[in-house]
């Protein structure tokens, strides 16, 4: 998934809490995850950030 992934989600969902969590591949049950990049934890933040106003739009 990549960012606009994630925001379209977030328009899409009504929920009173949404956890957006860091993939970490060391240990995963698809073998095809094992080469995905884990996301910098800043990007996250980022993200996070730039998702919260969607959700708290879609509570009103």
């Amino acid at each position: 998934m990549n960012h606009e992934d994630i925001k379209q989600i977030s328009r899409e969902i009504d929920c009173d809490v949404y956890t957006l969590q860091q993939f970490r591949n060391n240990n995963v049950l698809d073998e095809n995850l094992k080469d995905v990049k884990s996301p910098n934890p800043l990007e996250l933040k980022k993200l996070a950030k730039e998702i919260k106003p969607i959700l708290k739009k879609s509570k009103k």
